[in-house]
């Protein structure tokens, strides 16, 4: 873990302001700092991605999984599953200009340095924001992308080929981290790891696992057996988490608190299925997740029921702070990897007791005191013979709130149940997929309609690993 505290954060936050305000498309960078260090680049992707992971990924890919809901404006018509072209674009164009573009100045310029940690963190970050996108939006630009105005138009890759690619990417990024020399290696401008080589080993096998496990629907054996060998490298302890954290100043905030208490109050709230849930278990990160609009002594946590706009409960007091941490990928979603795939290879001892550690990380991770977690653990740390499936992934989705994951594993395996929204746009399907940007449509529609989601504007068409 590293605190986003020092000297690099406004240099990384003014770069984010920079690029976000000057890219104009993903395929023609004028701004490429090419006599920039490669370790202000690394600082300033590293923090301008992590912004944008924490922003449109994770709160519209929950006010699906109905962790959050529609307050107003943009947000209430999300909520309702029209969610337009427009909605996504500014990130899509961020994460590739910000990041994939940033990642390859820095492969690029560290391969001639001859410094693999510097090549090895940008590849290994390349794979993360790549799987990010893809399982938001299916088949992507990647292997014709990033190239400026040698390629206006780049060919959308499928999601199967760039899930190999994440794959090829970690390989090398953990080769590359673990190289004995490096001439030039990151420090204090690591703003993830602090130049810790082996965490970012431990990240990479985590994303690896990740991915892995994502393809459940595709491989349920091969995709369990292929997490767990990867979790023998991963992420052992809350220590290790892939997390940003944010600034006060105004320019650096977490974009979880700058949305919902600065920037569009009210437009976002707690859902009404995620409050109840989280009441019924007595859950102690309650109020962390949810805004108490009761008393210190008859709290009230109140969720706002999907489409239907009602008031409530914001956002709770972990993210109402603007230095909250964002978290990339955890220790506790690694144990929950491990649970999940360990049930679908029959080994039940295993899976127990990787459910019952990756509770106590998650509470841990969010500071919930041990007494609480022990008496949570009673009531709600034991796998039930025939519902071992349902516990396990009701309890990640709890632990993945603000992650676009809790997404991920819904449409990967239907838990938890929900019910479509309110007044929805969709026919009473819940959405599966962010519609592909307008830009991407305006500046390159033979590729966008290429693409093998039927109707890229469709969001309730399924992704490849979603068959």
């Amino acid at each position: 873990m590293n605190i986003l505290k020092n000297k690099w954060a406004l240099l990384c936050i003014a770069l984010l302001v920079f690029v976000s305000c000057n890219y104009n498309d993903i395929n023609e960078n004028e701004n490429n700092p090419a006599d920039v260090p490669i370790s202000s680049i690394l600082s300033a992707s590293e923090a301008f991605a992590m912004y944008e992971l924490g922003d449109i990924p994770g709160r519209m890919s929950n006010i699906v999984t109905q962790q959050f809901a529609g307050g107003g404006n943009q947000s209430a018509l999300q909520d309702r599953y029209s969610i337009t072209e427009n909605d996504p674009d500014q990130n899509w164009v961020n994460l590739y200009q910000g990041g994939l573009e940033q990642y390859k100045v820095i492969i690029t310029r560290a391969t001639e340095e001859n410094s693999p940690h510097y090549s090895g963190i940008a590849k290994i970050l390349s794979a993360f924001t790549l799987g990010v996108l893809t399982d938001l939006w299916g088949d992507i630009p990647w292997t014709e992308a990033l190239q400026g105005a040698d390629n206006l138009q780049p060919a959308f890759d499928t999601q199967e080929f760039i899930y190999s690619e994440i794959q090829r990417l970690l390989d090398e990024g953990i080769a590359e981290v673990g190289a004995a020399v490096s001439n030039a290696t990151p420090g204090s401008d690591d703003l993830i790891y602090g130049g810790d080589m082996d965490k970012w080993k431990a990240a990479a096998y985590s994303i690896k696992a990740r991915h892995y496990n994502n393809l459940s629907k595709v491989d349920p054996t091969g995709s369990a057996n292929d997490a767990l060998s990867a979790i023998g490298n991963a992420i052992s302890s809350n220590n290790e988490n892939m997390e940003m954290i944010f600034v006060s100043d105004i320019t650096g905030q977490n974009p979880l608190y700058a949305f919902f208490n600065v920037q569009r109050v009210g437009d976002a709230l707690m859902g009404k299925f995620f409050v109840d849930l989280l009441v019924g278990l007595s859950d102690p990160r309650l109020p962390m997740f949810v805004e108490n609009i009761g008393t210190p002594s008859v709290p009230e946590y109140v969720g706002s029921a999907a489409g239907l706009a009602e008031n409530g409960s914001s956002i709770g007091t972990f993210y109402s702070v603007p230095d909250a941490p964002l978290f990339g990928i955890t220790f506790a979603e690694i144990k929950f990897i491990e649970a999940e795939a360990s049930m679908r290879l029959g080994m039940t001892a295993q899976a127990q007791a990787a459910y019952s550690a990756a509770i106590q990380a998650s509470m841990e991770q969010y500071g919930v005191a041990s007494a609480d977690i022990a008496t949570y653990l009673a009531s709600n740390g034991t796998l039930t013979l025939g519902s071992e499936m349902n516990q396990i992934m009701t309890q990640k989705y709890i632990a993945m709130f603000t992650s676009h994951q809790a997404w991920t594993d819904w449409r990967r395996t239907g838990v938890p149940s929900l019910t479509p929204a309110a007044n929805n746009v969709t026919g009473n399907v819940i959405p599966r997929r962010f519609p592909y940007p307008q830009s991407e449509r305006q500046n390159n529609s033979a590729n966008v309609n290429a693409a093998s989601n039927n109707n890229p504007g469709n969001v309730t068409a399924r992704v490849w690993w979603d068959k």
